[in-house]
């Protein structure tokens, strides 16, 4: 690979018969007087010539779509790879708008990370395992005794419709409740979701309060739960109505971290199922900024240090004054003193407020005068909750005033967090080791609203404790005994699904195959069983007492001569 490109005889619209060598691997910037054959040189040029030759690479059929490109008019270009070109004019100060969203890279790149990557505990960084049911036990019990805990079975996960057939099939099966987009509803009524929205629909196991005794009842609850949806299993708190995410397929056994399973839309920052949900997938967020609150700390409270939006006449006899008055009272500190006088424990409380403590307010109205005992909200706290609330473009520009971008606290700028998703597979009676179920819509979500992709399923059989597979075939080793395969016997015989009687001959040698017709695994090609193979493994008698060995001495006695010619006749030929 060449480390320049070079480009001769570049004639280009107003270009003169210019030669460059552009670096590879590097950030190349061309600048310029306007006209002076920036635009020519790297797109009407290089990228051109780039297309042109990526287009000539393709069959015929597909150039028939794409058109016959223009070759432009340079000498000779050398050391070019493929190209993508963007251009200024048409990019979009949409802050979700990127350069891999633009070229449609990005696309491909979530499709290669889903495929190939390995998911990792995101606290310390092991590689996630499953999860089996005793340890999702082991960690609720851990909760602590009394604790009042939801099982849950997730079933609908981000999927437009109505869902009908859902929540009559949960009414059928006995359940009682079900809970859809963080709202509970009991069965008995009419649950009417919006159509053309995605949902989450959870339906209720079991509601039970963490003792000893309900082991047993909890186990048979997360099972039930793991069996409706597919190995996910989620526990909500009571009363905090919190949810534990649990899986069968992945979790960090020591952080006790479930994620989901990986898939191309957990790597959009534009798909609700990737994107971070505090910020939506902007990787920002604007946040009250105390520098900006009181810009001049040199100005007492009373001279107005405050430049928020409500909090900014302390001097008047509004609500902000009975608050200041109260908390200078009980903090100790005068509303006259410069800001940057006051103790950081003071500018503490007045900026984030007394956590719940009360003040003791005062109020002298023409209405009347009294006591009030109420917390103190604090001042960058009443400014979010007033952003979030209003719904007025006025009060909100006036609040981003004292406000500013930074980093998303929840993924920290990077725009997505990751989720999973499980769904069920009926795997075909017969399939081996290598080959693929195709789980039709279940793919990458189409461009532009279009129907999703389906889901290439490839298939791991486990190695089995007795048999081994050949084809459709299975074959195993059955251990007889010594009088056994001396006589002959009847014997239980293990296969697939339970054992049957076969008769070995007798004199059965150690090693002496034989066949089970009809009792190996269907082909899912032909649709017929294989047979199962079973080979015979003589034991022998082991610790034998003294009374025992003399009835083994007269046996062979007894049949020594026998023995005693085939053996002649064996050390002859070797002989030879």
């Amino acid at each position: 690979m060449p480390s320049k490109i070079f480009v001769k005889g570049a004639r280009e619209n107003n270009l003169k018969n210019i030669d460059v060598e552009i670096p590879r691997d590097a950030l190349t910037v061309i600048t310029g007087l306007s006209g002076s054959g920036k635009s020519s040189l790297a797109f009407d040029t290089i990228y051109a010539e780039g297309q042109r030759r990526y287009v000539e690479s393709l069959s015929s059929y597909a150039r028939m779509f794409l058109g016959q490109k223009e070759k432009p008019d340079v000498d000779y270009i050398e050391g070019l790879s493929p190209a993508i070109s963007i251009d200024q004019k048409t990019t979009s100060q949409n802050p979700r708008s990127t350069v891999g969203t633009v070229t449609e890279v990005y696309d491909y790149l979530r499709l290669l990370w889903a495929r190939v990557g390995t998911p990792h505990c995101p606290n310390c960084g092991k590689e996630i395992r499953q999860q089996s049911i005793d340890q999702i036990i082991d960690q609720l019990m851990a909760l602590g005794e009394g604790t009042r805990v939801q099982i849950m079975a997730p079933i609908i996960r981000g999927k437009k419709g109505e869902h009908v057939k859902i929540f009559e099939d949960a009414r059928r099966s006995g359940y009682v409740r079900v809970r859809a987009d963080g709202n509970m509803y009991d069965l008995s009524e009419e649950i009417s979701l919006e159509k053309n929205k995605k949902h989450n629909i959870e339906v209720v196991v079991d509601r039970l309060i963490l003792r000893p005794d309900v082991v047993h009842r909890l186990t048979d609850s997360c099972e039930t739960a793991a069996a409706l949806s597919g190995g996910i299993i989620l526990a909500n708190i009571l009363p905090d109505d919190r949810d534990i995410l649990f899986s069968q397929n992945y979790a960090c056994e020591d952080c006790g971290i479930s994620i989901e399973e990986l898939t191309p839309r957990m790597f959009s920052f534009n798909n609700p199922f990737g994107a971070c949900p505090t910020c939506t997938g902007l990787g920002t967020q604007l946040k009250v900024d105390p520098e900006l609150v009181i810009p001049n700390k040199s100005v007492s409270l009373l001279d107005g240090a405050i430049c928020a939006s409500g909090w900014n006449n302390v001097r008047g006899d509004g609500i902000s004054r009975m608050y200041f008055e109260a908390l200078s009272k009980k903090y100790h500190f005068s509303l006259r003193d410069p800001v940057e006088k006051l103790s950081k424990e003071v500018m503490d409380v007045i900026l984030y407020g007394t956590k719940g403590e009360k003040l003791e307010l005062q109020y002298d109205q023409p209405r009347g005068k009294g006591v009030l005992y109420q917390a103190f909200e604090g001042i960058i706290p009443n400014l979010e909750r007033r952003y979030k609330e209003t719904q007025s473009d006025g009060v909100r520009e006036e609040l981003e005033s004292c406000m500013s971008e930074c980093p998303c606290p929840t993924c920290g700028g990077k725009s997505m967090v990751r989720r999973r998703k499980t769904i069920k597979v009926t795997i075909p009676a017969g399939i081996d080791n290598g080959e693929f179920l195709r789980v039709s819509g279940q793919g990458n979500e189409g461009r532009n609203g279009g129907p999703a992709g389906d889901l290439i399923v490839a298939v791991t059989v486990r190695a089995h404790s007795i048999f081994e597979r050949d084809g459709s075939n299975i074959y195993c080793d059955i251990p007889i005994t010594f009088v056994e395969a001396a006589l002959g016997a009847e014997i239980d015989v293990p296969t697939l699904e339970e054992p049957v009687k076969y008769t070995i001959p007798e004199g059965t040698q150690t090693g002496t195959s034989f066949t089970v017709r009809g009792a190996g695994i269907v082909s899912t090609r032909t649709g017929r069983k294989g047979d199962l193979i079973f080979r015979a493994i003589v034991e022998v008698p082991k610790n034998l007492n003294e009374k025992q060995k003399q009835l083994l001495r007269d046996f062979a006695d007894e049949c020594g001569q026998r023995n005693y010619t085939k053996r002649q006749s064996f050390f002859r030929k070797f002989k030879k």
